[in-house]
């Protein structure tokens, strides 16, 4: 009976000395929803902040030239030649000849003509009256002026020239067409300027009213010597019409080059 007790002693023992470790952690257990972010489908892991990338500038556009500007057309009368002449009552005539240097016709021709004192300065001014009203470019326009009384103590001459691009406003004032046929030049039998004659023939399509002629004598330098104008005996020409014209210079009394130039206005519609 005492041996029972005794190993019934023994055995209690043993079970109290292998009982739980107080020292040792539970393992814990994860709940199914505390499962990482890495293990869920569709989940990314970002382990820093990120920035969107920084976009690439775009080339500059290159600036464009602007565009060249067109040339405005020119017109330009230079000087080619120019006299003065006293006539029997002490009148100062001035005549010479300009050219249209520039690229399109010229309207609104002036020629404006000064004496000048010994210091510069103009003691008179008159305008020339003969010149033409279009001046194509290259053209050729005669003008004559005068100064009725002159100052004694002039001792220079001075001529502006203007002029503006074609107007068309005044070209259409004027018929074109006209021609010259069966020109000459002779002297006067009375010892007089040389006289020019002949015919202007309308060969345009329109009537030419008014036809004013203007004739140039020139040296055999090809200087103007004398300029005169006039009209078309006949006052209106019909297109295929002919008149005779007749003028004489007043100063040129020798023969030599010459150039005629004509002018005939429209008829009003």
């Amino acid at each position: 009976m005492l041996r029972v007790i005794f190993l019934a002693t023994v055995l209690l023992a043993l079970l109290a000395c292998s009982g739980p470790d107080t020292n040792s952690q539970p393992t814990p257990t994860r709940a199914p929803d505390q499962e990482t972010p890495a293990t869920k489908p569709g989940v990314r892991v970002v382990t820093e902040i990120e920035k969107p990338p920084t976009p690439t500038p775009a080339p500059p556009s290159p600036t464009p030239e602007p565009p060249t500007p067109t040339p405005l057309p020119v017109a330009r009368l230079e000087l080619l030649s120019a006299r003065t002449y006293r006539d029997a009552a002490g009148s100062v005539w001035v005549v010479g000849e300009a050219q249209n240097t520039g690229d399109t016709t010229a309207s609104n021709v002036e020629v404006t003509m000064s004496l000048l004192g010994a210091d510069a300065k103009p003691l008179a001014t008159t305008y020339a009256t003969t010149h033409l009203a279009a001046v194509p470019a290259q053209g050729k326009t005669p003008f004559r002026g005068m100064f009725a009384q002159p100052p004694a103590n002039w001792k220079d001459l001075k001529i502006d020239l203007t002029a503006a691009p074609n107007d068309p406003d005044e070209s259409s004032q004027f018929v074109g067409g006209l021609k010259v046929e069966r020109a000459t030049v002779a002297a006067s039998p009375d010892g007089g300027g040389a006289i020019v004659a002949g015919e202007i023939k309308n060969a345009g399509s329109s009537p030419a009213l008014t036809v004013r002629v203007m004739a140039v004598l020139r040296g055999q330098d090809g200087k103007v010597v004398d300029v005169v104008d006039g009209y078309a005996k006949l006052p209106e020409l019909a297109p295929g019409a002919a008149s005779p014209f007749s003028l004489q210079f007043l100063d040129g009394k020798q023969v030599g080059p010459y150039e005629i130039f004509l002018q005939g206005r429209s008829k009003p519609s």
